[in-house]
C-alpha cells in the first residue's frame, strides 16, 4: 500500500498545515527550544507527526516553567500560611494545567519521567535537594524519550488535539479535525503512517460524522485490504475521483 500513501501525501491540501491553530502555536512558541541543546530538533517539522510531537515537548516546556512560578509564587507566603496550605493551593492551581494520564497518574511535565513529575505536583521541597535542585537550571539530565515512555496514552491526552478511532494489537489510529489526518502511531511512539483525507481536488468537503465514517476505512488499513481501503476512502468522499482513478489504477 505505499504508493497509495505517497498520492494521498503527493496531492494532500496542504493549506490545513500552515493556516492550523497548532502550526501558529507552534510558530509563536518554538522559542523556547533554543534554550535545551537537546530538544532543538524539534525547531524543525516536515509533517502533523512532528508537528504534534514538537508542540507537546514545546507546552511541556510552558508547564515547568509556569508551575515553576506557581511553587514560587506559593512559598513566598510561607510563614503567613501553612505548609499544608501551600500544598492544597498549588493541587488546586495545577488543574489547569494540561496533562497526560498515566497509571492513575497525572504527568504534568511528560519530557520527565513519573518520579521526577512528583517533584512538580507533590514533593516540592525536594527542589531544594540534590540532585533536583539543578532541575531548575540544567534538564537535560532529567530528561526522557515521552512519546516512547507514555506512548499512546500521551496522543489520546489534553497534549494534543488527536481523536482515537480504533487500533490493532501495535497501533492506534488518531484523528486529527484540524490537520485532517489521521495518524497511526505505534507502540514506541512513532509513526507508522499518515493518511491524508480531503485532497486539493476536494472543493465541498463534508465533515458530518467524520469518525464514523473514518471506522471502515481504518479496519480495511488493519486488514490491508488495498482496494476496500480506496473504495471506501472515495466513498465516504474523503478523496476526490481524481485521486480515486490514480490509486484504482495502481
Amino acid at each position: 500500500m505505499k504508493k497509495i500513501f505517497e498520492t494521498l501525501r503527493k496531492y494532500r491540501n496542504k493549506k490545513f498545515f500552515k493556516k492550523s491553530s497548532q502550526y501558529k502555536f507552534f510558530i509563536e512558541n518554538r522559542g523556547i527550544l533554543s534554550s535545551y541543546s537537546s530538544l532543538s530538533k524539534f525547531m524543525d517539522v516536515e509533517n502533523e507527526y512532528d508537528l504534534i510531537c514538537s508542540n507537546i515537548v514545546i507546552k511541556s516546556l510552558i508547564n515547568k516553567e509556569e508551575i515553576e512560578s506557581l511553587i514560587t509564587e506559593e512559598y513566598f507566603k510561607k510563614g503567613i500560611v501553612s505548609e499544608e496550605e501551600i500544598s492544597n493551593n498549588i493541587k488546586e492551581k495545577l488543574t489547569k494545567f494540561p496533562y497526560v494520564k498515566f497509571d492513575d497518574y497525572n504527568i504534568y511535565i511528560p519530557i520527565f519521567n513519573r518520579t521526577t513529575n512528583t517533584i512538580f505536583s507533590e514533593n516540592y521541597h525536594l527542589l531544594n535537594e540534590t540532585p533536583y535542585d539543578n532541575i531548575l537550571k540544567n534538564i537535560n539530565a532529567f530528561l526522557i524519550d515521552p512519546f516512547e515512555t507514555y506512548g499512546f496514552d500521551l496522543f489520546s491526552s489534553m497534549f494534543t488535539e488527536l481523536i482515537k478511532i480504533s487500533e490493532d494489537s501495535t497501533t492506534t489510529a488518531f484523528f486529527d479535525y484540524e490537520l485532517n489526518v489521521v495518524l497511526i502511531i505505534n507502540k514506541q511512539g512513532r509513526l507508522d503512517n499518515i493518511i491524508y483525507i480531503f485532497d486539493r481536488y476536494i472543493f465541498s468537503m463534508n465533515r458530518t460524522h467524520v469518525i464514523e465514517r473514518l471506522l471502515p476505512i481504518i479496519e480495511a488499513y488493519y486488514k490491508n485490504d488495498k482496494r476496500n481501503f480506496i473504495k471506501l476512502l472515495y466513498k465516504y468522499r474523503f478523496i476526490s475521483r481524481f485521486e480515486y482513478l490514480l490509486m484504482d489504477k495502481n
